[in-house]
């Protein structure tokens, strides 16, 4: 049975320790750490008063600016979020600057933008249709988060990935199904960060999908709602490409109840947005990444609210 991986950030030869045999490969997969439930995630800490006084901020600024004016910042923040959130998973590099545009100038002229246009646009229709799913009520179930994951590779033909002899590859994807062969991600510093066995992801996302719907998650803060759908998402990973940005877009969905807002990562965040997800997983500490979630929630709060506030008039006006 050969085994393949995403393809690794940096270029090289796979780790030594790719499994190469069916009996390696079933000792990698015996190394697979099952997602912890939600009542271990209960007791996490959140900023409420901080987090309070921004959501307070923006409703305030939403009433006074009205429901276009909030339509159009909404509009904006999706597609910023869409834009980091690809180049977060690879697809095409951090351009700070071009996150700006989108935040501060008009729909439109950041719209045209053909790598928005052409790169990120799945990955804003993912997040449009987890938006509408949260104003709806709609629990997040298996179809739920198959009709997102097709929307966020619907533009991917093939993906990258690196065989056990070291070679980056491309294959196709496969679509409308769970991971075929098991995958695994070479780590910067040695070794292999492991997933949910292929055989394996039906039951776990049966199990997570229970876990959405219990009484132990529906008490939780929203980002901790958010964080714990995250990290549960990434230690599955329970497709072939594409994970990362669903577990954004599912961990969006409870941002959305809470401020009508996505999960927004900026580029200057991304290594401790890195750092919390491996000491989550690695640690099994999802503190960090609470965190971090309601700090990138806050942090999408804060420019909202902004870009609806009045604005002084032009001289001579």
């Amino acid at each position: 049975m050969m085994s393949i991986m995403p393809a690794a950030p940096e270029a090289g030869a796979a780790p030594p320790s790719v499994p190469r045999t069916a009996e390696e490969l079933a000792a990698l997969e015996a190394r697979y750490r099952p997602f912890l439930g939600a009542a271990a995630w209960r007791g996490m800490h959140v900023d409420e008063p901080r987090w309070s006084r921004y959501s307070h901020t923006l409703k305030n600024r939403i009433r006074a600016a009205g429901t276009a004016a909030w339509l159009e910042t909404q509009d904006r923040l999706v597609r910023a979020a869409a834009l980091d959130g690809t180049a977060l998973d690879g697809l095409l590099p951090a351009n700070p600057e071009l996150t700006a545009m989108v935040l501060a100038r008009s729909i439109g002229a950041a719209g045209s933008d053909p790598v928005i246009e052409l790169v990120a646009e799945c990955h804003r229709r993912a997040l449009v249709l987890a938006s509408e799913a949260a104003a709806d009520g709609r629990p997040v179930d298996i179809n739920l988060i198959a009709v997102l994951q097709d929307v966020i590779t619907e533009s991917q033909a093939t993906y990258t990935v690196t065989t056990e002899e070291g070679v980056n590859v491309e294959v196709d994807l496969p679509k409308r199904q769970y991971k075929p062969v098991s995958n695994y991600l070479p780590l910067q510093g040695g070794g292999l960060a492991v997933f949910a066995p292929a055989g394996r992801i039906a039951e776990e996302m049966d199990r997570l999908t229970g876990e959405f719907g219990s009484a132990v998650f529906a008490g939780m803060y929203p980002a901790a709602q958010a964080a714990y759908a995250h990290y549960a998402l990434t230690a599955i990973h329970p497709f072939a490409d594409g994970n990362g940005r669903l577990a954004r877009t599912i961990a969006s969905i409870f941002l959305f109840r809470a401020v009508g807002l996505p999960l927004l990562i900026f580029a200057d965040q991304w290594p401790a947005y890195y750092q919390a997800v491996a000491v989550a997983h690695e640690r099994s500490e999802p503190q960090a990444l609470t965190d971090h979630i309601a700090a990138a929630s806050i942090g999408a709060m804060d420019p909202a609210a902004n870009l609806m506030a009045p604005r002084p008039p032009r001289p001579g006006r």
